[in-house]
């Protein structure tokens, strides 16, 4: 499966030159729709404590809403399409992960419910960072 991308990439005729630029150049999103899709990456990522986490909950979210008959495959909700659910929860997900990032940064700073060991300085840095460009993106997806 690994290997399907790269092929993809010849079979499809990609423009390399600007395939190369846009690899090594990095650039901001520019629309809605670029940002919603940031924001949905951004959702399920972090919080995938294991490889594949956030596949198996697609397969599980698959499974809760597919019906088989004698035809093959169909959605058991008629009319929804499952790869647009797929997307827009995990855009739920990116637009409400900061708010939990913020709990988690409240906790990890507070010694007594750490019991002694609260979050380094640095860990809750990087997590304040993160909160922070998670926010921008959410508000981006809406105001670009």
């Amino acid at each position: 499966m690994l290997f399907a991308y790269p092929v993809t990439a010849f079979v499809a005729g990609a423009d390399w030159s600007r395939l190369l630029r846009a690899t090594l150049v990095p650039s901001m999103p520019q629309s809605r729709d670029e940002w919603s899709t940031l924001v949905a990456i951004l959702g399920p990522t972090w919080m995938a404590s294991r490889p594949g986490q956030e596949l198996e909950a697609g397969k599980g979210v698959l499974h809760s809403h597919v019906a088989l008959d004698r035809r093959g495959c169909r959605t058991g909700l008629r009319g929804l399409n499952l790869v647009k659910a797929l997307y827009w929860t995990a855009i739920i997900n990116g637009l409400l992960a900061p708010f939990l990032l913020i709990a988690i940064l409240v906790v990890a700073s507070d010694k007594k419910l750490m019991q002694g060991q609260p979050s380094s300085r640095l860990g809750w840095t990087i997590v304040a960072l993160t909160t922070v460009a998670m926010f921008a993106a959410g508000v981006a997806m809406f105001v670009v």
